[in-house]
């Protein structure tokens, strides 16, 4: 099960000054691409996504229908480390699964006690994500003046659509 929260923010300058104040451990930076699979709209109908993304692994993953209540978003979650993404699409493919959407991001990853943090640029904004158990989540939002219920109901892949209507394939 995954649990977490989505803020948007308009610098993420002031969240490294307080991660580094907090003593957050610092565990790296990656660029990564997401391609979004679907079969006839079958995953999409059910609230469900399949994503197989590239940064310094190859990590295919099924999410299932979300749940959002005040600011924490919380879904079941399957991942898996494949070999080859080439490979993994290809056998995708085989199955009847189609690319529906594209994303890239940059990605910085923190880690507080119990809670990851990551920092997020996006073409269309940058964001902060924590996740952990809720409880851990607030403490740790908190800490960083951020306010969980802000956390964003959509994922990045909706934003995308939202914000860029072109941005699918």
């Amino acid at each position: 099960m995954e649990t977490e929260v989505k803020i948007e923010v308009g610098n993420l300058d002031p969240i490294r000054e307080r991660l580094r104040a907090l003593g957050a451990r610092y565990v790296g930076a990656v660029d990564e691409e997401n391609v979004y699979l679907d079969r006839d709209g079958e995953l999409t109908a059910r609230d469900e996504s399949l994503r197989l993304r590239r940064d310094e692994a190859i990590r295919l993953t099924w999410k299932g229908a979300s749940h959002f209540h005040q600011g924490i978003l919380t879904r079941p979650e399957v991942e898996v480390t494949v070999s080859s993404f080439a490979d993994a699409l290809l056998i995708l493919e085989q199955l009847g699964f189609r690319e529906i959407d594209r994303l890239a991001k940059r990605r910085e990853t923190w880690q507080l006690p119990g809670v990851q943090v990551t920092l997020d640029t996006l073409a269309f904004g940058t964001f902060v994500e924590l996740e952990g158990d809720a409880a851990s989540i607030a403490t740790a939002a908190n800490a960083l003046g951020l306010d969980v219920h802000q956390g964003l109901p959509m994922s990045y892949r909706k934003l995308q659509r939202e914000r860029r209507p072109t941005g699918g394939v």
